[in-house]
């Protein structure tokens, strides 16, 4: 484990509830915020929707990607 990560931890353990909420809503967009940013690095030919289609495989897995990739086709927001 990184230092950063252990310091999160100690965090979370002297946190009150509520406080451990928002540090967990925090840790989670900042992670989401650092995949979307990896996935732009890695695939620059893809449009703004096809990235969020990645980042949803990413962060929920292949069947909701696939999913949410039909749903946009469906709407034109996305081309096959």
């Amino acid at each position: 484990m990184t230092a950063a990560e252990n310091f999160e931890i100690e965090l979370f353990r002297h946190a009150t509830p509520q406080h451990r909420s928002q540090l967990a809503l925090w840790l989670s967009a900042r992670k989401r915020t650092r995949v979307q940013r990896a996935i732009e690095h890695a695939y620059p030919e893809l449009s703004p929707w096809a990235q969020k289609v990645k980042l949803v495989e990413v962060e929920y897995g292949a069947d909701l990607a696939r999913r949410f990739e039909r749903w946009l086709i469906e709407r034109g927001r996305l081309t096959p």
